[in-house]
């Protein structure tokens, strides 16, 4: 019986795409890559975290914002308004630190109200 020969040189050798493989984008570049294509929902958040400051409520939680924004979002869409936030919005948990820090970072009054915790993520 005749033995099958191998071309060793083409299995053996990874292809480029299993040497190099695509990186991973990490949390904070998929934000900003969200946050550029969707400004308007920082600037909602930020509506919403001027309204809280004013009526001084002390500690602000960035997960009550995001969960107030996420329930707007719901009525706009289903009333059919033609309000700026209108979009089939889907808002990822993993941004809530990132919009914590540029919240803060546009409106000073914030540090101290918004908690934020030390980044263990790169």
């Amino acid at each position: 019986m005749p033995q099958l020969e191998l071309d060793w040189i083409s299995i053996s050798r990874p292809t480029a795409d299993i040497e190099h493989p695509a990186r991973r984008r990490t949390i904070e570049e998929r934000f900003e890559a969200f946050d550029r294509a969707n400004p308007e929902v920082f600037v909602e958040m930020l509506r919403l975290a001027r309204a809280r400051l004013a009526r001084n409520e002390g500690r602000i939680s960035i997960k009550a914002i995001y969960e107030e924004l996420r329930a707007s979002l719901e009525v706009i869409r289903d009333s059919g308004s033609s309000e700026a936030l209108r979009g089939p919005y889907k808002l990822n948990n993993s941004y809530t630190a990132s919009f914590a820090r540029k919240l803060i970072e546009h409106e000073p009054a914030l540090r101290g109200v918004i908690e934020l915790r030390k980044r263990t993520a790169p």
